[in-house]
């Protein structure tokens, strides 16, 4: 019984950081979803891509800042012939939009 309330417990602390506006990882995708409307995409689809990239660091269990480290070897999943393309095509293929997007933000010298 411990043992579960301990689980439950740092679930709800690993839930309460993923939200946390103060994480450095928050600051990024917040920057990132602001150097897409400087790109002129709708707020709708800047919100919608700062999304993907966060959900998609939850579903997998990484940190933003290894997904930085390791999108050459990540974003290959999840193009056509990728093992995960199922879910980068979701949603007319915003998933794997949103991390093209994403890599061009960090190629352009994101802060």
């Amino acid at each position: 019984m411990l043992l579960r309330q301990c689980k439950e417990n740092c679930a709800f602390l690993a839930m309460l950081l993923w939200i946390n506006p103060k994480r450095k990882e928050n600051a990024m995708l917040n920057e990132f979803k602001d150097w897409l409307l400087g790109q002129k995409y709708k707020p709708t689809t800047a919100e919608d891509y700062q999304g993907r990239i966060e959900r998609l660091c939850r579903k997998e269990k990484f940190t933003l800042e290894h997904l930085i480290k390791n999108l050459s070897e990540i974003m290959p999943q999840y193009e056509k012939t990728g093992k995960k393309s199922s879910y980068g095509r979701l949603s007319h293929s915003t998933v794997i939009n949103a991390l093209r997007r994403f890599k061009t933000f960090l190629a352009e010298g994101a802060k």
